[in-house]
């Protein structure tokens, strides 16, 4: 996509796993606004195993993230999705799930986490 950043990584800098962790509610905030009116119907899953494989994948990705908005695309089932999360002093405030792969230019990393089955 024009305009995106390519994430060059020195992989002895990479924070663990354990440097960021995701604050209370944002299990929450993902159930309530991501899954609103069916949005990810067309995975055929409960709401309770999106929302759950969907916070796996951001934990399996902390150790590329960087401070600010975290954009994750890639396919699940075979179905273009992506995620946002957003770091802040090493917590993750937010995650959001979409639909497709936005056309608006990100500001901040963007991680392909490829073909994943759930």
């Amino acid at each position: 996509m024009e305009g995106m950043r390519c994430l060059v990584v020195d992989l002895q800098q990479l924070p663990q796993k354990g440097d960021y962790h995701l604050t209370k509610g944002v299990l929450g905030i993902l159930t309530k606004h991501a899954f609103a009116g069916g949005r990810h119907a067309d995975l055929g899953l409960s709401v309770e195993t999106m929302a759950s494989k969907g916070l796996n994948l951001v934990e399996q990705n902390m150790p590329f993230f960087e401070a600010g908005g975290n954009t994750l695309i890639g396919n699940i089932n075979g179905i273009q999705k992506s995620f946002k999360a957003f770091v802040q002093d090493g917590k993750i405030l937010s995650v959001n799930m979409y639909p497709g792969i936005s056309n608006r230019v990100p500001h901040g990393t963007v991680i392909n986490f490829g073909n994943v089955t759930w």
